[in-house]
């Protein structure tokens, strides 16, 4: 996937272009229309490591939410998920805005 022009949008505060404007598009793009991925967070303590381009398409889709304080949670918790230790990822995000 071409994840720049998805990218390029969040930044400039627009709407995600195709195929991340389909949010179960962009799935099937992803992996095609026969599996279904959940993404499910209940805490930072119970993140579960996924493989990385599930946590990026689901930080991109989260980061699209016209709520700010939703999106920018969800999208912080998807992508702590790409990472061996996601307490810690996201642990190093909340220090590095000055919220620790």
């Amino acid at each position: 996937m071409d994840w720049g022009p998805a990218l390029d949008a969040l930044g400039q505060g627009r709407g995600l272009p195709a195929p991340f404007d389909d949010p179960e598009g962009a799935w099937a793009r992803l992996y095609g229309r026969r599996q279904i991925v959940t993404v499910l967070f209940d805490g930072v303590d119970q993140l579960v490591a996924s493989y990385p381009p599930d946590a990026a398409l689901a930080a991109v889709l989260f980061a699209a939410d016209p709520n700010p304080t939703a999106a920018s949670v969800n999208a912080i918790l998807a992508a702590a998920t790409a990472h061996q230790d996601p307490g810690e990822f996201v642990a190093a995000v909340l220090h590095e805005f000055g919220l620790s």
